[in-house]
């Protein structure tokens, strides 16, 4: 992992963070995002989402709190559940204060992992909220192949729930992502993705409405 490593974490976390907490807290995140049930929510998309913030790092107000949010943002995912950020945001809130972070950098993070919750930019949330989540979505740019990869990897998280509710469920998604003027919050991510995403939604949606006819 170029991004996702206990040097990273400890370099965004305050001077005074015991290094043995530190180290306790990126072991939680480590054994959570490498459980093997994990297919795509797992260290290696937190790994792209680093090094898409590195590469996009001048577009940031406040680098360093979207990169601890980053970390987190799928430390809880429980597939078919609705409360997963919500729970990601209070678990990361529980571990940036042990390791001594200011109280209204942890509101900052709470807030932009709260924000991949629905995708979209709150009036009253934190200026980073839209490279937060063009971050998290930037994966439906990628090539073809490589969006069937991911949406296959997705599917076996889901692989417990009934098949016909995993398709519908991802149908409401597609369509939701479709029915937006934009899919992308920042108008870098949009030049650069929107075009490739939409191809890429619109052919996933079209299959997956074959399929449950």
């Amino acid at each position: 992992m170029l991004h996702f490593n206990l040097h990273k974490l400890q370099s965004l976390l305050p001077p005074e963070a015991a290094p043995g907490i530190v180290r306790n807290c990126f072991e939680t995140l480590a054994e959570t995002y490498g459980q093997p049930w994990r297919h795509y929510h797992a260290a290696w998309h937190i790994d792209d989402c680093l090094g898409l913030l590195e590469t996009h790092r001048s577009l940031a107000r406040d680098p360093r709190t979207l990169a601890l949010a980053v970390f987190f943002h799928d430390l809880v995912c429980e597939p078919g559940a609705s409360d997963n950020e919500a729970a990601s945001a209070e678990v990361a809130a529980l571990w940036l204060a042990r390791c001594r972070e200011h109280p209204e950098a942890i509101d900052v993070v709470r807030r932009l992992i709260l924000a991949t919750a629905k995708h979209r930019v709150e009036p009253d949330g934190p200026e980073d909220s839209g490279l937060m989540v063009d971050i998290d979505l930037a994966s439906l740019a990628s090539p073809p192949e490589v969006f069937d990869h991911n949406t296959e990897l997705i599917g076996r998280e889901f692989q417990n729930l009934e098949s016909q509710t995993v398709i519908e469920g991802r149908i409401r998604f597609l369509e939701a992502f479709l029915a937006r003027d934009y899919v992308y919050q920042t108008e870098t991510f949009r030049a650069a993705y929107e075009e490739k995403a939409r191809a890429n939604l619109s052919r996933s949606l079209g299959r997956l409405r074959a399929a449950s006819t």
